[in-house]
């Protein structure tokens, strides 16, 4: 993930973060849960797209 994504997701309050003075600040094992927490949502519905595409070619 790109350095600008990481910063807009905690603008958006989307990723765990704290501001320190002017600074953005993550801690690595609370951006590490919440990375594998979404990364299971989206494996599973990177999943349903890839059966339901396939489902679509064989019909």
């Amino acid at each position: 993930m790109s350095r600008s994504k990481v910063y807009l997701l905690a603008q958006r309050g989307e990723i765990p973060h704290f501001r320190h003075g002017g600074s953005v600040r993550f801690d690595r094992r609370e951006v590490l849960d919440w990375w594998q927490q979404h990364r299971r949502g989206a494996d599973s519905a990177h999943d349903h797209r890839k059966c339901t595409s396939v489902d679509r070619h064989y019909t």
